[in-house]
Parts: C-alpha cells; sequence; structure tokens
C-alpha cells in the first residue's frame, strides 16, 4: 500500500507544496471507448483502448507563502516595500518568526 502525505501545484517552473488541508472530493477513471451499433442493433462491437487507462480528480487546499519558497506567488519585498525594515525589527523584537507571523 502506498502512502502520500504531500500534493504539489505545478506549473510555468514553478512548484507549490499543498501541505495544509489537502483533500481530493472525487476520483474518476476515465477510459477511451466506442460504441457501433450494427444492423438490427443486436450485437454492437464496443472498442476500447487499453493504453488510455487514466484517473482525474479535482485537489483542494491551503497554500500560503510557507510553501514558496522562490518567492513566486508574492515575497515580503512586495508586501511591505518601504516598510519592510520595520515589519523585520518588529517581529525580531517581539519574537515572531514565519510559522507565527
Amino acid at each position: 500500500m502506498m502512502l502520500f502525505d504531500t500534493m504539489y501545484l505545478t506549473g510555468q517552473g514553478n512548484q507549490l507544496n499543498i501541505r495544509f488541508d489537502p483533500k481530493i472530493s472525487s476520483f474518476k477513471r476515465n477510459v477511451s471507448e466506442s460504441k457501433t451499433d450494427t444492423i438490427g442493433s443486436k450485437y454492437p462491437f464496443v472498442k476500447r483502448n487499453g493504453y488510455m487507462d487514466y484517473k482525474s480528480f479535482p485537489i483542494s487546499g491551503l497554500i500560503t507563502h510557507l510553501m514558496d519558497p522562490s518567492h513566486s506567488i508574492t515575497s515580503k519585498e512586495k508586501e511591505f516595500r518601504d516598510s519592510l525594515s520595520y515589519y523585520e525589527e518588529f517581529n525580531k523584537k517581539n519574537r515572531i518568526d514565519d510559522f507565527n507571523d
């Protein structure tokens, strides 16, 4: 039995870890098949492509800046601009780190 404990959202060279509150709400198996009716429709031909057998499912979860080490969503410099030094000084004085900010 395989256990997967982490989901990733990838795209355009970025990768985000969806670690908090991950959910898969449904699971669907996709197979390519077609039906050809015959004369009289008693015995139709059913064709199935065995190589095209994949699963699809929607995922949801919480994305935070802690999962974005490359700062592709945002960064402290973009958020605080001119007041970044005040923000860092305040956090240092009050012992606030990235995990309880």
